[in-house]
């Protein structure tokens, strides 16, 4: 037996009631372990045990949580508890239908209420997620355990927590497998008693809001009458509408459509899904995008409205002849209802034949808890087949590839040339530009040289960018629209092209054959020899030389040009100065007039 004396010595004090640094006993009335574990049992073991100096107490609630360590998962019971309810004479208690779940890696216990429309109390958690102690003066607290186990929810059976008596009447499926591999019995599913106040009042709300339309009041009504009452204020049976909103409310029936306009220009197929609300037989269409599709992603096609099966009157009031003011009994026989919308049959928006072809599970069970089934879904064939497909995606990646060839290639190349503007304009006159021409994309940029007192800023007049045809809205400016003497509309300003630079025409003479056939000196030479009159040109060059100057028998690219304009037609600026570079003076430009005249005799 313990006593005073021996826990007063130094060597009898068992360690769990030794201070930190000190031998001096805690008083017994200290809690010791869990705070839910009372007192009393430390001092029962102590005495049992301290006979024999034992300097450890073994705890219940951690050996207890020993065992269960291993295992992991929630249990979920239906309980529920009656709630006294105080100086009321049309109840005496409420039925309070709860949900507890018991944790299993560290056994706590939460339990939750479901929340109920004008129950006016505060529902939700009822119980935050905690170990639970068993009360004191239970039979299993007396033999040690301190905290509610999974043994302890027997379903069929009461448990009391904090108090309240709950009795527990379900188990999910899972929690029964668990319970049954424990060895513990699950006795079946019950039901909540009915709460007697709940029930009339439910029935008194039905009967003054007009649900129960079966409620005979004893009065025969008439229309001037009811009219007259409900304007002074007298209770008025609800219209039809309020009692399919009040039965319907928050129900809503989901298809999935389709609409068709492949046959249009930029058509395609377009997805929707289709909501009809019940409770006011309106409808909302929703777009559905594809990924990448190239679609803006506008939300809606049709905002939650009623829609008439009647096309015409599906526009605004102010596109018709007839103004409707209000809504007519004849009006509301045309509206769309559930029964319109049939998997596999069509319906009119603004002009649009939209195809049913599913709807969803609840919708389908709706459908036919009315015995009207919905047809099998409608699966619409792909537009093109995998073939098909498949010589498609060849066909991009063979155009991709073939342009990254091309870019990579001339992706360094860019061709300059010199523009004045086509303008009768004084102030405009004078004005040039560089016209530069990347080859990789053929994208343009413009620049113009600062002049100095010119009265324009200068510097960068056009962004690299493509640059549509004037004449050809379907195509770009390319590489052979620039040559010596072309006249190129951009931003609604003509630019002649005059002149080039020597890299730009090195380029364009080695690729004469396959891009330039204006530079091109054998395929100019050989025209020239066939629709020139070599005579009457020779005549014209001897009289041009001499009006000019006797002594100086030579001609530059523009001369040449101007000379060549009355023999040969459409011959260009470009074409002149090709000549002149391949067999005049590359430095000064110019050709002697007797060679040119050998070039073109036959």
């Amino acid at each position: 037996m313990v006593n005073s004396l021996m826990l007063q010595s130094p060597a009898n004090v068992p360690m769990i009631f030794r201070r930190h640094g000190s031998t001096t006993p805690k008083p017994l009335s200290h809690v010791l372990g869990s705070k839910s574990t009372p007192n009393s049992y430390y001092v029962h073991r102590l005495r049992e045990s301290g006979e024999h100096q034992l300097s450890t107490l073994d705890v219940p609630s951690m050996q207890l949580a020993t065992k269960s360590r291993n295992l992991s998962g929630v249990l979920r019971f239906g309980a529920y508890f009656l709630e006294t309810v105080h100086e009321s004479n049309m109840e005496n208690y409420r039925v309070r239908v709860c949900e507890i779940l018991f944790y299993l890696d560290d056994q706590t216990v939460q339990i939750l209420e479901p929340k109920v429309e004008n129950s006016g109390l505060v529902q939700g958690n009822f119980v935050k997620r905690h170990q639970i102690p068993i009360p004191i003066g239970d039979t299993e607290a007396e033999h040690g355990v301190s905290i509610l186990t999974f043994r302890h929810f027997i379903v069929g059976k009461e448990i009391t927590i904090y108090g309240r008596r709950f009795r527990l009447i379900s188990a999910d499926s899972s929690t029964r497998k668990f319970l049954e591999s424990q060895g513990i019995d699950v006795a079946p599913d019950d039901s909540a008693p009915r709460d007697a106040y709940t029930e009339a009042r439910k029935a008194h709300m039905a009967r003054e809001t007009g649900q129960d339309m079966t409620a005979n009041y004893g009065k025969q009504q008439y229309p001037m009458k009811e009219y007259m009452e409900v304007r002074l204020g007298k209770f008025a049976r609800p219209s039809e509408h309020l009692r399919q909103f009040l039965d319907h409310d928050r129900h809503v029936l989901r298809f999935y459509a389709l609409w068709d306009d492949s046959d249009k220009l930029y058509g395609r197929e377009h997805r929707y899904t289709i909501h009809f609300f019940l409770a006011d037989n309106t409808i909302e269409i929703l777009e559905s995008y594809e990924r990448n599709s190239g679609c803006d992603p506008f939300p809606k096609l049709l905002n939650r409205t009623k829609l008439s099966r009647d096309s015409t009157k599906q526009l605004p009031n102010i596109l018709l002849e007839q103004q409707v003011s209000e809504i007519t009994e004849k009006h509301i026989d045309t509206l769309y209802t559930w029964q319109d919308f049939v998997v596999g049959k069509y319906i009119s928006v603004y002009q649009r034949d939209i195809l049913l072809l599913d709807a969803d599970e609840n919708t389908r069970k709706w459908y036919a808890d009315r015995n009207e089934p919905l047809d099998p879904a409608i699966i619409v064939p792909a537009c093109e087949t995998r073939e098909s497909k498949d010589k498609m995606e060849k066909k991009s990646a063979e155009s991709k590839s073939a342009y990254r060839r091309k870019f990579d290639a001339n992706n360094e190349i860019v061709l300059r040339f010199r523009a004045h503007l086509a303008t009768t304009k004084p102030e405009d006159i004078d004005r040039r530009f560089i016209i530069s021409l990347t080859l990789s994309d053929e994208s343009i940029s413009i620049t113009e040289p600062i002049q100095r007192n010119a009265g324009f800023v200068g510097g960068k007049f056009l962004e690299r960018t493509k640059v549509k045809d004037a004449d050809d809205s379907n195509r770009f400016y390319g590489a052979d629209d620039f040559y010596l003497g072309a006249r190129i509309k951009i931003v609604g300003q003509i630019f002649v092209i005059d002149e080039m630079d020597d890299h730009t025409a090195n380029y364009m003479e080695i690729h004469a054959n396959s891009h330039f056939p204006q530079s091109d000196a054998n395929r100019i030479v050989s025209r020239l020899q066939a629709e020139a009159d070599a005579g009457r040109l020779s005549s014209e060059i001897s009289r041009y030389c001499q009006a000019v100057d006797s002594s100086n028998r030579t001609v530059n690219a523009v001369q040449g040009h101007s000379l060549l304009q009355a023999f040969v037609e459409n011959v260009t600026l470009h074409e002149t100065t090709t000549l002149i570079r391949a067999f005049g003076d590359k430095v000064s430009g110019t050709i002697e007039s007797d060679r040119l005249l050998a070039l073109l005799s036959p």
